[in-house]
């Protein structure tokens, strides 16, 4: 996806989080809410490797936060709704992956 592409389908505004994952304020346009944008900086490297199989990996309420997963001009991001308490996307991560799978509904 271009820069271009992705300023039509999100707003990003200021940041919030700074060090290898940068994190903005954010509003999605199709779907007007509030976001937070993640620039995962460093491209296709093994650590953003990791963090995208972790955001595959979410189960429960936590996956219900991700919007959307996609490379823009080279630089895989992950948007998400606005999550309360947020420090970084790598303590996100590291709670959301930690939390137990939700059960499935009774008789199932």
């Amino acid at each position: 996806m271009t820069p271009d592409e992705f300023a039509s389908k999100y707003d990003v505004h200021k940041r919030v989080a700074e060090g290898p994952v940068r994190s903005y304020f954010g509003r999605s346009r199709a779907k007007r809410v509030v976001a937070l944008v993640h620039y995962l900086d460093g491209g296709n490297s093994p650590e953003n490797a990791k963090r995208l199989a972790r955001v595959e990996a979410l189960r429960g309420e936590h996956t219900h936060l991700v919007l959307d997963v996609c490379d823009v001009g080279g630089t895989p991001v992950v948007v998400t709704r606005f999550i309360m308490n947020f420090t970084t996307f790598d303590a996100w991560l590291a709670t959301a992956s930690a939390a137990p799978p939700t059960p499935p509904p009774a008789g199932e």
